[in-house]
């Protein structure tokens, strides 16, 4: 049997001969440790990655917690608005009752239009502007009073017919269902 050789070069640059068998036996663990170099290689990569995602993770925490910081502040500060428009409603509402009330006691015996809606108290709810309005179509609502003048001040509209002027119950159709399609609950 003839031994086979193969040239190879050395590190310092020395071209030497060796036996072509002393390269296979050698070449399992070559093999074996490129394969080492590979996965180490592969777990250092792997760990890096998983290292940045952890970083990119926390920072995403750090964002979600700061985003729900903000949310619950603005849901605070809505909540707050909510309250005051109820207080103020409330207190619009108390003055509206209140100045009907005085309406209805001091004009209640009166036949002339002019002494009904020319009193200082129905001239101060129409002042009181479109916050009034749900208030004015809940009178309407329960046909307690003739609301229709303030709401035509208040509006600058008027929803009833001509013909329909007549019917105290068809004018106050026709103001709830202008409300109604103005976004008014009743």
């Amino acid at each position: 049997m003839s031994a086979r050789y193969k040239l190879t070069k050395s590190p310092e640059g020395i071209l030497t001969a060796k036996e072509a068998w002393l390269d296979e036996l050698e070449k399992p663990e070559k093999v074996e440790r490129e394969r080492e170099k590979e996965i180490q290689e592969y777990t250092r990569r792997l760990a890096e990655l998983s290292a940045r995602r952890l970083a990119e993770i926390a920072a995403l925490k750090a964002q979600a917690r700061r985003l729900g910081e903000h949310a619950m502040r603005l849901q605070e500060a809505q909540e707050e608005v909510e309250r005051q428009a109820k207080e103020a409603s409330r207190v619009i509402e108390e003055q509206f009752v209140s100045l009907a009330q005085q309406w209805r006691m001091e004009t209640g015996f009166h036949s002339s239009p002019s002494a009904k809606f020319l009193h200082p108290a129905y001239l101060e709810i129409i002042g009181m502007g479109k916050s009034v309005i749900p208030f004015l179509l809940g009178e309407v609502k329960k046909l307690s009073g003739n609301w229709f003048l303030a709401l035509r001040a208040i509006t600058r509209q008027d929803p009833v017919a001509p013909e329909d002027a007549e019917s105290v119950r068809t004018m106050a159709e026709a103001w709830l269902r202008w409300g109604k399609n103005n976004g008014y609950e009743v």
